[in-house]
């Protein structure tokens, strides 16, 4: 089984709505994914996925074929209340979506934000 680690978003500012790109999970059989902030934001924090077919070489060529992706959707589960400090971790097994990516949703306050994934796949 390949397994490949895959850093999503590092230092970025939790002053406003943060995006990460989004993982292609074709071929994965699961994956997971670990937010740590700092500072003192408030907001939450969640996964959303996607099914859209968007190939990873797209026209217009892109560094972030995600980009591309038009229909994000709430991972059922994994919206984490931020308050502070502190650090999540989601592991998830028998993938089925194409996409999946983290958002922080601003509400007020400020802090540093990283999220990194491992896939693995056959």
């Amino acid at each position: 089984m390949l397994s490949t680690p895959i850093p999503l978003v590092a230092a970025a500012s939790m002053g406003a709505d943060v995006y990460t790109n989004g993982i292609w999970l074709r071929n994965m059989n699961l994956y997971s994914i670990q937010a740590v902030w700092t500072g003192s934001p408030v907001g939450s924090i969640q996964l959303e996925i996607s099914d859209d077919p968007v190939p990873l070489v797209s026209s217009p060529l892109t560094a972030n074929p995600a980009a591309n992706v038009v229909n994000w959707s709430l991972f059922s589960g994994t919206n984490i209340v931020v308050t502070g400090a502190g650090s999540y971790f989601w592991r998830v097994g028998s993938v089925s979506e194409l996409w999946v990516r983290c958002h922080y949703i601003y509400t007020s306050g400020s802090g540093s934000l990283l999220v990194q994934a491992m896939i693995k796949g056959s």
